[in-house]
């Protein structure tokens, strides 16, 4: 067109070149005019994100939701993965992050989530009073984006690409407390530390410098709680997030109050102050935790999950047959609702039955995929039937010289047995039933 209109004599990439510079080729997006960004000032901005992992956790792998808070201008940072991500536990993760930086900035940026956006969104988003109320205790205020503008918290998106390319690889996790001990040390301690790759500062050294314009956190700032209601069993405990903690008195069945904070819970009866716990590790489970001094008890608290690691143990030994099995019903099978009842229950199965008799039951239970225990039952009882051998009724020889045995000869000229007393109470009965007759007849 240019060529026949305005005979332009010009290559074409001279044309593509200037195109280029006047930028007509797109429409650029001004991040600054929808939302009103002006350049970033020392403590003025903070920006969070969370984005799930899927990660090695001593030999399981475990889908975990990575949470970071991160500061615009020093480029400081705290990161801690979790199980799940809720409102309260978003509530704990701030106050942890800013009470342990000791100040905040004046607002945080973050995406449209619900967990603090009630409806609308970027600049229309009306926030959940209870989250509005928390950022004003912790001196800031919310800032959601516009919707398709996820880079205007672009530091904290990089930051997720950084602990892929640097904080991963080559890093083994026992469980989750080792693995948010060395993203603490990572994030706050190595990568503070280290220059950054275009200006070479140092994250460390620009917070140092920012602290002056923060907001300061006062000391002994309250963490964030929330309230549950457990009833506790006859034995005093109650379940809470997978463990069974016990409670004093002798009262049972009463309804306690449980006050969670993020790392231990207060326990109340009415108004009454009980005692508290700290919360174990994440990966503690279904144990009976008491404090220090109170006696241990043979009595198990209800809905105890008991442990069938034994029983399953000495059901793989028995054969590969039964260890293929147990492999199939717990993987790939979905008929099993609850592994570990089922493992006592063919354990138990297996104590009642001749190995070669289980072991084809199994075999037959394999080839049908059946997993039920009342059906393997039928399964070895028609085996039972079937089976014409004499392996289960084995005829025992007898010696013909049995009698040349010491303790036959011994036993020979032992006394004769007193059944005199059973001769009487047999008379005696047949006596009763003699005179009951003639009654009837008289």
């Amino acid at each position: 067109m240019l060529t026949e209109s305005h005979a332009y004599k010009g290559s074409y990439s001279s044309v593509k070149r200037r195109i280029k510079e006047l930028e007509l080729n797109h429409r650029k997006k001004d991040r600054r005019a929808v939302e009103g960004e002006s350049l970033v000032r020392p403590g003025e901005e903070m920006q969070h994100d969370t984005s799930p992992y899927v990660l090695d956790l001593g030999g399981k792998k475990r889908r975990l939701e990575c949470s970071e808070l991160y500061f615009r201008y020093s480029k400081m940072r705290y990161t801690v993965f979790y199980p799940s991500f809720d409102r309260f536990t978003m509530k704990a993760f701030f106050h942890e992050a800013l009470t342990y930086f000791g100040y905040s900035a004046d607002r945080c940026v973050i995406d449209n989530t619900h967990l603090a956006v009630l409806r609308g969104t970027g600049k229309n988003a009306i926030f959940v009073p209870e989250m509005i109320a928390f950022g004003k205790s912790m001196g800031f205020t919310w800032l959601a984006h516009e919707r398709m503008h996820s880079d205007r918290k672009g530091g904290k998106e990089r930051g997720f690409r950084t602990i892929n390319e640097n904080f991963l690889p080559g890093r083994a996790f026992k469980n989750l407390q080792d693995l948010n001990q060395q993203a603490f040390n990572w994030a706050t301690q190595r990568f503070a530390k280290r220059p950054l790759s275009k200006t070479g500062l140092i994250p460390l050294e620009l917070f140092e410098q920012e602290k002056s314009l923060l907001n300061k956190i006062p000391e002994g700032f309250p963490p964030p709680y929330r309230e549950h209601t457990r009833t506790t069993d006859e034995y005093g405990y109650f379940l809470f997030r997978a463990n069974f903690y016990w409670t004093p008195g002798t009262r049972h069945h009463e309804v306690v109050k449980v006050i969670e904070y993020p790392k231990l819970i207060r326990v109340y009866l009415g108004r009454e102050f009980l005692l508290e716990y700290l919360l174990p590790p994440e990966h503690v489970r279904h144990e009976k935790i008491k404090p220090p001094g109170v006696p241990s008890t043979k009595n198990q608290p209800h809905s105890l999950k008991l442990d069938s690691s034994e029983e399953e143990k000495k059901l793989r030994l028995m054969s590969e047959n039964v260890s293929q099995y147990i492999r199939w019903a717990r993987k790939e099978s979905r008929q099993v609702s609850y592994p570990n009842k089922w493992i006592r229950a063919l354990y138990d199965l297996s104590r009642q039955l001749a190995p070669t008799i289980f072991n084809q039951t199994i075999e037959r239970a394999m080839q049908y995929q059946v997993t039920k225990i009342d059906a393997l039952e039928r399964m070895a009882s028609l085996l039972i039937r079937l089976d014409s051998s004499s392996q289960w009724l084995p005829d025992i020889p007898v010696p013909s010289n049995f009698d040349k045995r010491k303790a036959y000869e011994e036993g020979r000229f032992s006394e004769e047995p007193d059944l005199k007393t059973y001769a009487d109470l047999m008379r005696s009965g047949r006596e009763d039933d003699d005179d009951s007759e003639g009654e009837t007849s008289s």
